[in-house]
This record gives C-alpha cells, sequence and structure tokens, in this order.
C-alpha cells in the first residue's frame, strides 16, 4: 500500500484499514505511523491511497496526540473527499433556500459547486435525474449528502462515489455486471463465513404513501411485496418530497432498504473492490447453488508484520436494482 501526500510517498505504515463501500459518499481509512505529517493539526489536507490502482482520494482529519517517555504512534483518521457534504449544511452564500422545479442534476450542481466537487451518472438514470421535483423541503440544518440522498433514493437512485472522490448516481444493472471471483464453501480462499439478518426490521409487505397538500392537491399509494417474509407483517412510509408518480419507486426503495438487514460476510484472500459481484455457494447458510452476491463493502486491514487481508460484506444484488426481488435462500 502506498500514501501519496504533499507530494510524498509514504510505503512503510505499520498498521492501517480502508473501508471501500458501495452505497457512500466518503470511504473512510485509518493508519499508524510515527511521522507527524500534518504542519497544522487541522489542516484538512488531501491524499491518495494506491494499491498498484489508484484506491482512494481523500481528506485527513487531525489526529490525538500525547506525549510520553516513549515513542508514541500518531493514528490518523480520513474519508474521501466528498466526506464534507456530510459534515456541513447548505452554506449561507446559496441561500434563499429555494430548489421548487429542479432536478437533481440542477440541484447537485448547485450544492457541490462551492466544495469544488464533481459529479458523474451513469446513462441508465438519465431520465430520472433530468425529472424535476415540484417541492423540495430542506432546512437550515439538514447535511447535503442528507438531502442528495433523500431525493436520490425516492428515484431508486444509488448515491455512491468513486476512487477519485467524485459523486457518482447509478442504478445497478444485473445485465452489465459479471461475477469477479468465485468463492465456496470449505475452499481456499475463503473463512469466517457468516450470514446475519435483522429479522425485525423485515416486512412482508410495504405500501408507501404520498399525501395530498396544498401545492400538491394529489395523493397516491403503492404496496410492494417483500418475497423473504411469508408470514403477515405490513408497514406503512410516507413519501414526504417528490410528487405522485414516485410512489412505486420510494416503495422499491423501501423494499431494498429492508433487504440491507440480510448480510454475509467473509475474509478472503483475494482483493474485490466495493461494487463488484462475486459467486458464492455455501450450504451451511442456505445458499446452496452458486449464488450471486454484490459487494457493499471492502476492508483492507493491515496489522504488524502480517500481510494485507481482506473483508468482504455481501448483500442481494435485488437491492441495487429496481429488478423484482427474487428469494436466493428457498
Amino acid at each position: 500500500m502506498r500514501l501519496e501526500f504533499k507530494n510524498k510517498d509514504y510505503i512503510n505504515i505499520s498498521e492501517y484499514n480502508i473501508t471501500l463501500k458501495y452505497d457512500s459518499i466518503a470511504h473512510i481509512f485509518d493508519f499508524r505511523t510515527q511521522l507527524d505529517i500534518l504542519d497544522y493539526i487541522l489542516e484538512y489536507p488531501e491524499c491518495k491511497f494506491y494499491d498498484n490502482d489508484l484506491l482512494l482520494t481523500g481528506t485527513i482529519l487531525s489526529p490525538n496526540k500525547k506525549v510520553s517517555n516513549k515513542p508514541e504512534f500518531l493514528r490518523y483518521t480520513g474519508y474521501g473527499i466528498a466526506g464534507v457534504l456530510q459534515d456541513c449544511p447548505i452554506p449561507i452564500s446559496l441561500y434563499p433556500l429555494q430548489f421548487d422545479n429542479l432536478s437533481l442534476l440542477d440541484i447537485t450542481k448547485i450544492l457541490l459547486e462551492p466544495f469544488g466537487l464533481n459529479y458523474i451518472f451513469t446513462s441508465n438514470i438519465l431520465d430520472d435525474l433530468n425529472k424535476k421535483y415540484k417541492k423540495v423541503d430542506i432546512s437550515p440544518e439538514m447535511k447535503i449528502k442528507q438531502i442528495l440522498n433523500n431525493l436520490a433514493s425516492q428515484r431508486n437512485i444509488i448515491l455512491t462515489s468513486n476512487n477519485f472522490g467524485e459523486i457518482v448516481y447509478t442504478r445497478y444493472d444485473k445485465t452489465k455486471f459479471r461475477p469477479v471471483a468465485y468463492f465456496e464453501e470449505g475452499k481456499e480462499g475463503l473463512s469466517n463465513l457468516s450470514l446475519s439478518m435483522n429479522a425485525q426490521a423485515l416486512h412482508s409487505e410495504i405500501t408507501v404513501i404520498k399525501e395530498a397538500s396544498k401545492d400538491n392537491p394529489d395523493a397516491g399509494q403503492f404496496t410492494i411485496t417483500n418475497p423473504y417474509v411469508d408470514v403477515f407483517r405490513p408497514t406503512v412510509k410516507i413519501l414526504n418530497s417528490g410528487d405522485i408518480f414516485d410512489v412505486e419507486k420510494a416503495a422499491r426503495n423501501e423494499l431494498s432498504k429492508e433487504l440491507s438487514n440480510i448480510k454475509i460476510t467473509f475474509r478472503s484472500t483475494v482483493f474485490v473492490n466495493a461494487g463488484n459481484t462475486i459467486s458464492l455457494l455455501s450450504p451451511k447458510i442456505g445458499i446452496n447453488k452458486p449464488t450471486e452476491l454484490f459487494v457493499q463493502q471492502t476492508v483492507i486491514k493491515k496489522e504488524v508484520k502480517e500481510q494485507d487481508s481482506y473483508i468482504l460484506t455481501c448483500l442481494l444484488p435485488d437491492i441495487f436494482s429496481d429488478n423484482e426481488v427474487i428469494n436466493i435462500l428457498k
């Protein structure tokens, strides 16, 4: 692993953790070194991590410091350069907070410009990105990331980021994905395999309601079924933004949120970046045939005198698409 910082390369970092998360605008990292690499503790400098290719463009946050009679390691933490959008609300220079009759692309351009951040998108969501919101309710305290994510989620658009720190709008398209690695229970390359799920967070059917208002007299609702739950466990969600035509997509998005409570995690000797799919066979956790899973998060771990290891967290691919959901555990 190589850290590039202020036109210098650091290759002797004793310990580090890099978490690459697909559905996040900012990958996170931490590392330990005896070097004090900051000129000023609140400098917020940019850095880049390489493992042959560029993995992450990030911002280093201030470390905690202490003095003792023996050499102390400094632990630095940080996140992708778009992480500032998680910390900051809309700057006062952009007031008044008026975003009615604007599209998600319009709003994104306005909000990112003061921070010098870029955005890109995949072609399969262009129509939804250009569709205008009749009314957008924003409070002054809302963080920019929350605003963008709320608007995107109602159109079943994934908000993520890439290794350059750019905001990325996308939607999973199964036809364009092929598993990049195959793992089988009991075979080399896979260990510590586990299936976890929060059963209390799952419902048999989800109904999304768009209530009529003074500004939008239209109302609507849509109910979607969760094929993983056989018993009657209903829930209702209220759509606060968007318009009458968004309820079906919003319901599908709520189903995706629920299905994200089903996770498969394992340690791998093979690096697979978040945002790819793998194939897994594991009868002991109920996956009785090779099944495609989506790598939502990859943690790269390095401990003293140890080689890199990778911890993969996988979710159902249906979470990231608007396809019909199929139960893979039956």
